[in-house]
């Protein structure tokens, strides 16, 4: 679940390996010409876009994965609730269910 400081470190080598762009960022004290700036401010937009686009896939594969799992405990409540019917034994089964604020 938790990541050690070694997985995060291999997993910025990672992302500076398979992004170029990275390499081609200054340093805070070479940033001294209007140009060096722009183009600073150019390559982070493309890279922060980037980021944010591979997080919005990385999401919708756990908002998928997660509906995938509410929907199979609620195929097993519901043959647990059959039988729960045939022995005529009467319990109150967990409804999972998305948060609102999740859509």
């Amino acid at each position: 679940m938790f990541s050690t400081k070694n997985e995060e470190a291999q997993k910025a080598e990672k992302e500076k390996n398979e992004n170029p762009a990275w390499n081609n960022l200054y340093g805070a004290f070479e940033l001294v010409t209007n140009n060096r700036k722009r183009s600073q401010i150019l390559i982070m937009k493309d890279l922060i876009f980037k980021i944010k686009e591979r997080f919005n896939k990385e999401f919708e594969a756990l908002s998928h994965e997660r509906q995938r799992l509410i929907d199979m405990v609620n195929e097993k409540n519901n043959r647990i609730r059959e039988i729960y019917e045939t022995l005529k034994y009467d319990n109150e089964l967990f409804k999972p269910r998305v948060n609102p604020l999740e859509k």
